[in-house]
């Protein structure tokens, strides 16, 4: 600007030395960020198959690493969860619940569930909560994610032994801090899409591990935290259920205690939904169903039955059906068994339109909250929680 005012026509400036250095150096960084953000959209875009995902991606991540920032310097009074603080305030508001320390530990109304890091690592963060749980007499559940060629061996018997040693990891722990800690044996193991890596929440490779999981709970008698029942199909159609259906019925049959992650998730567990929860209510009952077996005993042999109908007989007046048809036979709310005519005459629903139409009557009904006593130990209790 100087130049262009008080310089001879004819005349321009130069720079050299460390300020030509640096002009250069800069322009070549320039250079370079450019290019790596080629470099970065063509990986996600393989990864995702897809130009239009990475783009979302490239402009969302700055502009929430922005709003976290501006967040943390304006915000001066909240908690986390996921840190020990966090957690230590949230056993407080339980036993505030449970109306004492020692009714929580009676009857616990919480769990916590700590993560052991594929392969053999307790993290700091972690065994923190470990402790502190065991600490507390607070049930603790020690799940372990190992994936198939990526945190374990490839193969499933493979990927079971480091999910096995990492879970007793987090039992053995808890029990050195305070034995007879409640706890629960787990396992979150999954498979991985072998052409880019991906996590794989819906393959039948999942439902393998995860019930070789509870035959390895049942083999050290500690009860069993499973994963099962999600897909990784984007919509509600055959995929999502029987993915849902094959990985959650093998985890029950195989003596899980607790299905973890069981309804609502899809997309690679990164997608809730409501219909979703409803469909996979209905796959649940006939899960538990299944897991309940044949009860085998006089009354359901049913020999005098049988001897007073006699061949040809029918059993549709006998008393016997009556008392037996809703225990032996499932009822579902959502499964279509009327005929051709009447489903048609009934609008021919689909079972996702079907499942819609019970997320609204759920969501339309009185909110369901704390008694009131209850709210105002919490509010006196631990200081800084919102109530709007």
């Amino acid at each position: 600007r100087l130049t262009d005012e008080f310089a001879t026509k004819g005349y321009f400036t130069n720079y050299e030395g460390e300020s030509r250095q640096y002009i250069q150096e800069g322009g070549a960084l320039d250079e370079t960020f450019f290019f790596a953000l080629i470099v970065i959209y063509l990986i996600l875009a393989a990864l995702f198959e897809s130009f239009r995902y990475p783009l979302i991606i490239l402009f969302s991540v700055p502009m929430a690493i922005c709003g976290s920032l501006l967040f943390f310097f304006n915000d001066t009074a909240t908690t986390e969860i996921y840190t020990l603080d966090g957690m230590k305030r949230v056993i407080r508001m339980a036993e505030l619940a449970a109306d004492s320390p020692e009714a929580l530990r009676e009857r616990p109304i919480i769990s916590v569930i700590t993560c052991i890091i594929s392969p053999f690592i307790i993290d700091e963060k972690y065994g923190d909560f470990i402790v502190t749980a065991a600490e507390s007499g607070v049930p603790v559940v020690c799940p372990a994610e190992p994936l198939c060629g990526a945190t374990s061996p490839v193969t499933l018997a493979g990927n079971v032994v480091v999910q096995t040693v990492d879970s007793l990891m987090g039992v053995s722990l808890a029990q050195a801090v305070n034995p007879g800690t409640p706890v629960i044996f787990g396992s979150v193991a999954a498979s991985t899409d072998l052409r880019d890596y991906k996590y794989i929440a819906g393959s039948v490779e999942m439902g393998l591990l995860n019930a070789a999981g509870a035959q390895m709970a049942q083999f050290y008698k500690l009860p069993y935290y499973a994963t099962g029942g999600m897909t990784d199909s984007k919509t509600l159609d055959a995929q999502s259920g029987y993915e849902s259906a094959v990985t959650g019925l093998m985890c029950a049959l195989a003596g899980s205690n607790f299905i973890h992650d069981a309804a609502g998730l899809m997309e690679f567990a990164m997608t809730a939904c409501y219909e979703k929860y409803v469909i996979d209510n209905e796959i649940l009952g006939m899960v538990m169903r299944a897991v309940e077996g044949i009860r085998v005993d006089d009354e359901t042999l049913a020999y005098d039955l049988l001897k007073e109908a006699g061949p040809g007989g029918n059993f549709v007046t006998a008393k016997h059906t009556r008392r037996f048809m809703r225990k032996e036979h499932y009822q579902p709310l959502l499964s279509d068994r009327n005929n051709r005519l009447t489903w048609q005459e009934g609008g021919s629903l689909r079972t996702w339109e079907k499942a819609a139409e019970k997320v609204r009557e759920i969501l339309a009904a009185p909110a369901v909250g704390l008694p009131e006593d209850v709210r105002n130990r919490l509010l006196e209790g631990i200081p800084g929680i919102v109530t709007e």
